[in-house]
């Protein structure tokens, strides 16, 4: 189909575009609005270490393969802290303090995009200094 040329559905509702760039159209299509990670049944109810090198559950590669795609694909990214054993510090530093301190998102971005579901505030608390001392050292 050419530029502009209306689908064979005939429904008249979906467009389709051909870019000279050879890109997707879909990259140019707007991002959905909102999703939920819940660590624990999209990771692990037992997330644990900081590298990839201490474990499977690590805090860099819940940052790798989950927080950093949301991120950039979502407008807002809820992340659901409830269900979990528990959280580590080196943990928590690496997902969310790492998403800073390695110059992938800004303090001002994050503040924007991530949101937050916990029975326990404090865990929120806690991700939020990680986020600011990473933005103060970055």
């Amino acid at each position: 189909m050419a530029m502009g040329q209306r689908n064979s559905s005939g429904t008249g509702s979906h467009l389709v575009e051909r870019l000279s760039n050879g890109n997707s159209p879909s990259e140019h299509l707007p991002k959905p609005r909102s999703v939920v990670i819940n660590v624990a049944t999209d990771f692990s109810d037992t997330p644990a270490g900081r590298f990839d090198v201490e474990g499977p559950f690590s805090g860099e590669r819940f940052r790798q393969s989950l927080l950093v795609p949301a991120l950039r694909d979502y407008d807002e990214v809820i992340v659901d802290l409830n269900g979990v054993e528990g959280f580590g510090s080196s943990f928590l530093e690496e997902a969310f303090g790492g998403l800073v301190r390695l110059h992938l998102f800004s303090k001002e971005d994050l503040a924007q995009k991530l949101k937050f579901l916990t029975d326990d505030p404090s865990l929120e608390v806690e991700i939020q200094e990680y986020i600011s001392r990473a933005a103060k050292v970055a």
